[in-house]
């Protein structure tokens, strides 16, 4: 394992390509602007690209890294920052419209994360390292904690390069990208107007050492296991999360590798090395990006900018982060990224239901004696699984058995999601079309921020006396599809077309 994490540079990366080279336009060598814009189309409406291609830009890009250094710093009008993407190219390509292209005034920092977990790995690493070569002092490209030979091999990305190139060409791509990912660095620092940010993938090293030490940082080819005080710095990077209630730093349990550290160090450690902000990946965010304030001058935050993680088939919103001339920051999010796999209704019920089940777990297992029995139920066909288990348990006070579930529920009428938000929502003096959803939103929408809070919807539906017995909770989870805590107009229109 040692040499495998010093190997940053694989015999197979010294040898010259023995392929003839066929050019096509979305396969121009070097890249440019306009190939991109090329290679992007051609992906996004299905096309593939050649073994050939992909190997001679892993080579490049890797050259490219090597003659970086470990953590740049840039001066930037304006920064856009997107998170994980997780081989899912319809999310690449919403990042991209979200953010706008880099320009001559803003940067594009990619911040890791780019393969595993998604159908697209390949074509989804491709495009980023094509926009860095392509624009190489506006785009930057940070590694993430899947960018390591050794998670290829345990995840999707080694499996997506057999299957789509057979096993002799993977085993060679897979080598250079290996390299790719050793080169690549650690972390930018954008120096904003008057305030600095650090754009790092996880977090930062346990033992909060100055910001040198990481423009020092070895590169290895995989930190899985590492024990070496080197290399365990940079696995930290890589895989650390904040803690918010601890103090100091401690290993990451709930990783198995890492750190975790506590909010009130770091806030103070980011004031050390003169940042106001660190901007990181790393974890999935119900509404793909979260602010936390660590100190008076200090914050953090988490860009994630792949929805509905993992392979579609999860529940969170997507989003990246925008800085603009005056250093302030703006969230830009989306749903679902045009072109993913469209989940079927029934199949997207049963992942609601399991993903709620999993949220509430602890107040569950606490009551119900048949939890597996529960399971089985959700994971099986039964289409009204949603309505016999979850909306009455996912609240505080659940049943303590199936029996006692099916009592209660056969005691509540069925909700009509439509008419219980309508009923939620109605105010005369502001809603004069009751069926527009768009009308219904901007009166639930009470401090006028663009989404609906749970809080929110509380607060109109308790000023009406027939919506208690409409039961708003269940309507709230039955309107809030993807669990993310908010509605958006989106949401509620899609409860309105399912009527």
């Amino acid at each position: 394992m040692k040499q495998l994490r010093r190997a940053a540079t694989p015999a197979v990366e010294e040898e010259e390509e023995d392929v003839v080279w066929n050019s096509r336009p979305f396969e121009s060598f070097p890249p440019t602007p306009s190939s991109c814009g090329a290679l992007i189309a051609r992906v996004r409406n299905g096309g593939r690209l050649s073994a050939e291609f992909v190997s001679r830009i892993l080579k490049s890009a890797t050259r490219e890294f090597r003659n970086a250094p470990r953590v740049d710093e840039v001066r930037a009008e304006r920064a856009a920052v997107v998170g994980d993407l997780h081989g899912s190219f319809g999310d690449f390509c919403a990042a991209l419209e979200a953010c706008g292209h880099p320009t001559d005034r803003q940067v594009l920092v990619f911040n890791g994360d780019y393969v595993d977990r998604g159908a697209s790995s390949v074509e989804v690493l491709t495009a980023v390292l094509c926009l860095k070569l392509a624009f190489p002092g506006r785009v930057f490209v940070n590694r993430g904690n899947h960018e390591d030979v050794e998670l290829s091999r345990v995840y999707d990305f080694e499996r997506e390069l057999e299957r789509k190139y057979g096993c002799d060409r993977a085993r060679s791509l897979l080598a250079r990208a290996s390299a790719c990912f050793a080169a690549m660095p650690l972390g930018l620092v954008l120096d904003a107007a008057a305030r600095r940010f650090l754009v790092v993938h996880g977090l930062v090293p346990r033992t909060l050492p100055p910001l040198s030490a990481l423009r020092d940082a070895p590169r290895a080819a995989s930190v899985v296991g590492a024990a070496e005080s080197d290399i365990l710095a940079v696995q930290d990077v890589l895989w650390s999360d904040p803690d918010e209630h601890a103090a100091g730093a401690h290993f990451n349990a709930r990783r198995g590798a890492g750190a975790a550290v506590g909010d009130l160090e770091l806030g103070r450690w980011l004031q050390s090395q003169r940042l106001d902000a660190i901007v990181r990946s790393h974890e999935v965010i119900r509404d793909g990006a979260e602010r936390v304030r660590l100190t008076d001058a200090t914050e953090r935050w988490t860009v994630f900018s792949c929805s509905k993680y993992p392979n579609g088939e999860g529940l969170n919103k997507a989003a990246v982060l925008l800085i603009d001339e005056n250093a302030a920051c703006e969230v830009r999010r989306w749903d679902s990224a045009p072109g993913n796999f469209a989940v079927r209704r029934d199949r997207e019920i049963g992942r609601r239901v399991k993903a709620l089940l999993l949220r509430h777990r602890h107040s569950l297992l606490g009551r119900l004696g048949a939890a597996s029995e529960a399971c089985a139920a959700v994971i099986g066909s039964d289409p009204e699984s949603w309505d016999r288990l979850l909306l009455p348990a996912a609240f505080e006070d659940p049943p303590s058995s199936l029996d006692e579930l099916e009592a209660h529920l056969a005691r509540e009428p069925k909700l009509k999601v439509a008419s219980a938000a309508t009923t939620a929502a109605r105010d005369a003096s502001t809603i004069s079309d009751r069926s527009s959803a768009r009308a219904i939103f901007d009166a639930l929408d009470a401090d006028g921020d663009g989404r609906v809070s749970f809080h929110e919807f509380l607060q109109a539906a308790n000023t009406l006396d027939d919506v208690a017995a409409a039961d708003p909770k269940s309507a709230w989870l039955l309107l809030d599809a993807d669990d993310s805590g908010f509605l958006d107009p989106q949401e509620l229109d899609n409860a309105f077309s399912r009527q």
